[in-house]
């Protein structure tokens, strides 16, 4: 019979370890959002949360790296709840229920997104990076709809879902973002249910057409 084991409190290292990398990734962002990023430096970033330079890459390899810190682990879990949708849901309603569900998550980072879209704007290399990013996302998403579809590997079909999905979700928060007071999550629903909309009206025009 398992032992039950008991999640070990976090200890004063570690709680000094996490407030250091929050402090520097604010630093970051602030920093980014107000002078630019390409023409902020590592030593600058270090300097404004307090730190050395030598710390700061104890946190982060560079200086890329302190705005992506942990988006690996939260698009893996995004990914597993995906998959874990009720099968009666198709590829889309259950991306949308998944990105609603993870809405809450996003919430107390609104200030962080806000600074890291002006840091984006300032920076062509950072613009590029994000592309990027978007690009992989796509490709990890695509793979889940094929798993979630048992299939082997991921097509065009998996692809193009897991794209419109992302650019869907993608429009809710530049609106969230833009309007404080609405709740990113009903954005979200909303959003998805002006995509699926869409499908619905193809169908109709089909069955119209061949009456």
């Amino acid at each position: 019979m398992p032992q039950n084991t008991l999640k070990r409190a976090p200890s004063l290292r570690d709680e000094h370890k996490a407030h250091t990398e929050r402090t520097l990734r604010a630093a970051a962002l602030k920093l980014f959002a107000s002078q630019g990023y390409d023409t902020t430096t590592v030593e600058e970033v270090a300097e404004s949360a307090g730190v050395s330079a030598r710390t700061f890459f104890r946190y982060f390899p560079t200086k890329e790296s302190v705005l992506y810190a942990h988006e690996h682990i939260w698009f893996q879990s995004m990914t597993e709840i995906y998959l874990a949708q009720p099968r009666s849901r198709s590829d889309i309603e259950a991306l949308s229920a998944t990105l609603v569900e993870f809405s809450s998550d996003l919430v107390p980072r609104r200030r962080s997104l806000q600074l890291y879209r002006r840091a984006l704007v300032s920076s062509p290399t950072l613009r590029g990076r994000q592309q990027d990013r978007h690009v992989e996302e796509i490709d990890e998403l695509a793979k889940a709809v094929a798993a979630r579809r048992g299939l082997s590997s991921h097509d065009e079909g998996c692809a193009l879902v897991a794209a419109t999905a992302l650019l869907t979700h993608r429009r809710a928060l530049d609106a969230w973002l833009a309007q404080g007071n609405l709740d990113l999550g009903e954005v979200i629903s909303e959003e998805f249910e002006i995509l699926m909309a869409q499908f619905s009206r193809r169908s109709t025009a089909k069955a119209t057409a061949a009456s």
